[in-house]
């Protein structure tokens, strides 16, 4: 009978039997060869016997058979390449896996008895911890806590990456948070958004962090803030990081200074400022209660390298300038100030620079209006920078002293700067005349590009990017301005526009522009 007059099953079994008959036809034909005369077996074990080839079974799907190495490359991309994105939207626009953010190994735990055996074998699976709470029951719930038992019991002893996101005060019946900080002692990285009471959950396990590196936290005040000094820990030798977001006043915090390396928090975050004295890094949010730390107050450490202070509103003229009038630090090489406030600023970072002896390579001023002269004299003080991002548009009398003149016996500014940045990003930045512009880029021509300048007479270092500021177009600058940062482009200064790099076509100059006119009249001048 043909085969398409068949039913369906007689079918399949048809076509399983020619399948398994012809491997045995290959198999016996392949695993034989004929030397003198005699049938030798290609495929012999060391005692003499030959091995027994199964076929793949080709029911199965190929997902079931596949082994628990390449298995684990597919389930480590899935869970751990974008955990840290909780929006969708995010995932999405950056083409990483968004689907398994949440569940985690539980979902390819559910997708055939396989892949459970594998995700059970593979502990590294089950060592990113996600706790979501918005309601009491996620609280209290006993079969949810008998899940996160299971979830920790499979990772065994390896380290733990644990996230808590909880959104309700404290009940009394919480059956997770003691299950989980059964485990404190295997903690690598822990993200903590709360409410204030849940903090007391820290207190037993204060001396149980010895494996704890990063430190994140978050604390939600529904109501008064509290002012009593919580101590997270009493003994976590090799935490280095801690970050507290900044939004207004938040709960107070004792670290113990010497074990840490960087901080990211607001001022009125931190108990005692002398921590200070042990970082390499730091970044200050300045708030309300900051005046009341700094008064009175000096401040010398000799470790600090990177400094980062940042006022989001102006809450009380003249913060940002009294902290920099009590520090002392002598190793910094990175200063970055943003804040809305002006007030004696260019002269306290002056003082400060006087005062510490350091010799910055970056500088990071996002503030708008500054003075000529005061930056001017900034500038003076910090003749080794590398990068400068600067939101204030400079002036023509700062731009032409970027060139040294032949003629003249003055020294030019920043002679080894690399990177000049003029953007910003919590707000615009000053946008440059177009004759202010073109004198700016032309500076640069001069000051290393011409064929003509010899670097290594002039003590000059060749600029390496540039990033424009905020408002400029390329489609509407003028056709002087797009030549000469298209020669600067083809020299190769790499020019960025809010992040992005302007290629030759960016910058074609296929036809003049109306403000062509006002680059030749400042030319002319």
């Amino acid at each position: 009978m043909p085969r398409r007059d068949l039913p369906t099953t007689r079918r399949v079994l048809r076509d399983r039997a020619n399948i398994n008959v012809s491997y045995n036809q290959r198999r016996n034909s392949s695993s034989s060869i004929a030397k003198g005369g005699q049938v030798v077996p290609l495929l012999s074990s060391p005692r003499g016997g030959s091995f027994d080839v199964h076929p793949p079974d080709l029911t199965i799907p190929i997902v079931q058979r596949l082994p628990f190495d390449v298995l684990s490359e597919i389930f480590e991309n899935c869970i751990f390449s974008n955990y840290s994105l909780l929006e969708d939207s995010d995932a999405r626009r950056k083409g990483r896996p968004f689907w398994v953010i949440k569940n985690s190994p539980w979902v390819l735990s559910q997708v055939c008895a396989h892949w459970r055996v594998a995700t059970q074998r593979l502990r590294n699976l089950w060592t990113h911890v996600q706790i979501d709470a918005y309601k009491e029951s996620d609280l209290t719930s006993s079969s949810r806590a008998q899940l996160l038992a299971l979830f920790l019991e499979r990772s065994g002893d390896a380290e733990l990456d644990v996230f808590v996101n909880c959104k309700i005060p404290d009940v009394e019946d919480n059956v997770i948070y003691p299950t989980l900080l059964q485990h404190s002692h295997r903690f690598r990285f822990l993200s903590f958004k709360a409410p204030p009471r849940c903090l007391r959950y820290f207190k037993p396990i204060q001396g149980n962090l010895r494996s704890l590196r990063k430190l994140r936290l978050f604390i939600i005040h529904p109501g008064k803030t509290p002012r009593k000094v919580v101590q997270l820990f009493s003994d976590a030798p090799l935490l280095e990081n801690v970050k507290i977001r900044e939004s207004g006043d938040r709960q107070r915090f004792a670290f113990r200074a010497h074990q840490l390396r960087e901080v990211v928090a607001p001022i009125s975050a931190i108990s005692d400022l002398r921590l200070l004295t042990t970082l390499k890094e730091c970044k200050l949010f300045i708030n309300k209660s900051s005046w009341v730390l700094m008064k009175g107050k000096t401040l010398n450490s000799s470790s600090l390298c990177s400094l980062s202070l940042e006022e989001p509103f102006l809450l009380r003229a003249g913060n940002l300038a009294r902290l920099l009038n009590s520090l002392v630090l002598p190793s910094l090489v990175s200063l970055s100030i943003r804040t809305r406030d002006k007030t004696n600023l260019c002269s306290s970072i002056g003082s400060f620079l006087l005062r510490s002896q350091c010799r910055l390579t970056n500088l990071d001023i996002e503030v708008k209006h500054l003075e000529p002269d005061d930056l001017e004299q900034l500038f003076h003080l910090c003749p080794g920078l590398l990068r400068l991002r600067l939101s204030t548009r400079m002036k023509r009398s700062i731009i032409q002293l970027f060139h040294r003149d032949p003629s003249g016996s003055d020294t030019c500014l920043l002679p080894r700067l690399e990177t000049l940045d003029m953007s910003a990003s919590r707000f615009k930045s000053e946008s440059y005349l177009p004759h202010d512009f073109f004198i700016l880029c032309r500076t640069i021509w001069l000051r290393g590009f011409e064929d003509d300048v010899d670097l290594q007479t002039t003590g000059l270092v060749r600029l390496k990017e540039l990033h424009v500021h905020t408002r400029f177009e390329a489609g509407k600058a003028s056709h002087k301005v797009k030549r000469m940062m298209t020669a600067l482009a083809e020299k190769g200064l790499n020019i960025y526009l809010r992040g992005n790099l302007l290629s030759l076509a960016d910058l074609r100059t296929d036809s003049p522009c109306s403000t062509d006119v006002d680059v030749e009249m400042a030319d002319a001048e």
